[in-house]
């Protein structure tokens, strides 16, 4: 399949125009013009390329980009402009594209992907911030016990721990609000519209605040609730492309607590 036919197809579904200011969407590399085998994949690193070369890949799709626009080279982000010279020398090397669909794929697929995978009864969605178009507020059919839905995210998303506010784990729930990813700058929105609030990168403050307001705020990973919202895009693809597809998620992203 020609590459080209595969970036029209992307970019039809979700356009480079929707994705965030700061963002890197869209072809970051281009190699080979003919593509027989696709990674679909969360971010790129060494061992992510070494896994393609054995797999025997020519198009990377990632959702992370490698940088972001506007970088300018000082003290602080020195290491990060090295780090991902590193990673495009490397795919120049090994010959294999590498393409980018990160905040125009949250703002069309990720929640909705990730709300599926966890396999909860929602009979209706709406965004969450409808001016923003990151995350989402799902509705479900019955009302569960917190703690029925904390048993739920820690058997889906595979963690033995969640890091949530203190609060009653036997209230019921029926709205529930997602982002996956890094969300915690949406928790007001939550707050005031739905019953809990599942994301990613929280911190101290917003903890603080959902203990304040006896909110229900948890805790899903970054990392975890991106890779199963990602495998929407995988499923996706693999139902339309005449191409082989395959998704990897990285064995050398590990956290110790």
């Amino acid at each position: 399949m020609k590459i080209n036919d595969i970036i029209s197809y992307l970019e039809q579904e979700f356009p480079l125009k929707r994705q965030e200011e700061w963002d890197n969407s869209g072809l970051a590399y281009r190699a080979k013009g003919k593509i027989d085998k696709i990674m679909i994949t969360l971010t790129v690193t060494e061992q992510t390329i070494d896994k393609a070369v054995e797999q025997g890949v020519d198009l990377i799709i990632s959702h992370h980009p490698i940088d972001f626009k506007n970088w300018i080279i000082d003290q602080n982000n020195e290491l990060d402009f090295q780090k991902s010279q590193k990673i495009y020398q490397i795919l120049q090397e090994k010959q294999l594209s590498l393409y980018v669909i990160h905040t125009n794929y949250d703002k069309s697929m990720m929640n909705q992907s990730l709300l599926r995978s966890l396999g909860l009864d929602i009979v209706e969605t709406k965004c969450l911030v409808k001016e923003i178009e990151l995350g989402l507020i799902g509705r479900l059919r019955k009302e569960i016990q917190l703690l029925e839905l904390i048993k739920i995210l820690k058997e889906k998303l595979g963690l033995k721990k969640l890091k949530i506010s203190a609060v009653d784990l036997e209230r019921k729930i029926e709205k529930i609000s997602i982002c996956a990813g890094s969300g915690k700058d949406l928790l007001d929105f939550a707050i005031k519209n739905s019953d809990v609030y599942l994301t990613g990168d929280t911190n101290y403050h917003a903890m603080e605040k959902a203990c304040h307001y006896n909110y229900p705020l948890i805790d899903i990973g970054h990392h975890e609730s991106e890779t199963l919202g990602f495998k929407g895009l995988y499923e996706k693809l693999a139902s339309v492309l005449n191409v082989k597809i395959i998704y990897y998620e990285s064995e050398n992203f590990h956290i110790n607590y």
